[in-house]
C-alpha cells in the first residue's frame, strides 16, 4: 500500500479493561486479542517515515513503549508486552489527562489512535473524557482516530463527542479497522 505521512508522531492508547473481554463477532477470540494481533500485522508493513511513537495503556495508565523514534522490532516487542488478559475498569478521562505531558514534549502533528468501546469510569470531580479531548485539541496539534467498538447508544454518543473535538479527529468502526488495511 501507498503511505502518505500526515503526522510526525503517533500515540497508541490501548484499552485493556475488562469490557474488552467481549468476543469478536461469532468467534471465540475476544476484542482485546483481535486488536493486539491487528497491531502486529499493521506494524509488519508500516514503513519507517521518521515517526516518533509510543504505546500506552489507559486502563489503568501504563507506559508500554515511551515516545521514541519508530522501530518495527521495538514496537512489536512492546505489543507483545501488553497484558495477557483484559481486566479492570476503564479510566479513559485520566488516561487522556496523562497525554498532556507527553504531547507537550512533541513537535509537529500527533495522531492519537484511541481504542475504546465508549465505556468509562469517571470519578466525581474529574474532567470527563470529552472535556479532556477538547482541552488537548485546543492546546496541541493533535488528531484523534477513535477505533470504536461501542455498542450502546450512550457509548457511541460519547465517542462521537470525542471525535467532534476538532476537524481532523474521526471515528473508525472496529469492524472497518479490522477488515480493511
Amino acid at each position: 500500500p501507498l503511505f502518505i505521512k500526515k503526522a510526525d508522531n503517533f500515540i497508541i492508547m490501548f484499552d485493556s479493561s475488562g469490557s474488552m473481554n467481549k468476543k469478536y463477532k461469532e468467534t471465540e477470540v475476544n476484542k482485546y486479542d483481535v486488536l493486539k494481533e491487528e497491531l502486529l500485522v499493521r506494524n509488519s508493513y508500516m514503513p519507517d517515515l521518521g515517526f516518533t511513537g509510543g504505546i500506552y495503556l489507559y486502563t489503568p495508565w501504563k507506559e508500554v513503549m515511551p515516545m521514541q523514534p519508530y522501530d518495527r522490532d521495538k514496537f512489536a516487542a512492546a505489543v507483545d508486552n501488553l497484558p495477557e488478559e483484559p481486566y479492570g475498569p476503564t479510566f479513559l478521562a485520566d488516561g487522556l489527562g496523562n497525554l498532556d505531558a507527553i504531547l507537550a514534549g512533541l513537535t509537529g502533528r500527533t495522531a492519537v489512535f484511541l481504542f475504546s468501546d465508549g465505556s468509562h469510569y469517571n470519578p466525581e470531580g474529574h474532567m470527563s473524557p470529552q472535556e479532556r479531548v477538547r482541552e488537548l485539541s485546543a492546546k496541541f496539534d493533535v488528531c484523534f482516530t477513535i477505533i470504536s467498538s461501542a455498542e450502546t447508544d450512550e457509548e457511541k454518543q460519547m465517542l462521537n463527542d470525542l471525535a467532534a473535538a476538532n476537524e481532523c479527529s474521526r471515528i473508525v468502526p472496529f469492524d472497518a479497522y479490522i477488515e480493511m488495511p
